[in-house]
């Protein structure tokens, strides 16, 4: 029971409206904020989705992945060669293979030139490396737009 000087009437007019319009606790989480900012930079981007799995092999990956998610793509990625290799054994949704060249024990071109699957895309990446076995490169650092425009000369996508 409410205290004699709260206006029932007054009170249902605020209280009643507002609690109609709020919408009930769910246990769906709510939308990512990264992700809302990932949309909106994909949107204003006016670049045609990926949709392909890519192997990131580097040992600075928030960059390229960011980049590669706002292009619409699957991202998995690795730190060293050898995992690398792991990882393409275990999913052969990867599609893409993009790789630092220099790396420890296993560089960049020996991966490359291991090319387990005929039909996987290779783009390598370096800030200093030369170009070696005719493969496309991307020198670091690149934008958005350089590397939107580099995967859809090499690997025929975006």
């Amino acid at each position: 029971m409410l205290p004699a000087w709260v206006n029932q009437t007054r009170l249902d007019d605020v209280i009643l409206p507002v609690m109609q319009v709020t919408p009930p606790r769910s246990t769906t989480p709510c939308r990512n904020l990264a992700e809302e900012r990932r949309v909106y930079s994909f949107s204003q981007r006016n670049v045609h989705a990926m949709s392909h799995t890519v192997l990131v092999v580097d040992d600075d990956l928030d960059v390229i992945v960011g980049m590669l998610e706002d292009l619409g793509c699957e991202v998995t990625s690795a730190q060293s060669g050898p995992d690398a290799l792991d990882r393409l054994g275990q999913n052969e949704n990867i599609s893409i293979l993009i790789t630092d060249i220099n790396m420890p024990g296993m560089d960049g071109h020996e991966l490359a030139e291991l090319r387990l699957r005929p039909e996987l895309k290779i783009l390598q990446l370096s800030g200093r490396e030369p170009r070696r076995g005719g493969l496309p490169m991307i020198r670091k650092p690149f934008s958005f737009e350089e590397l939107a425009d580099t995967m859809r000369r090499t690997a025929g996508v975006c």
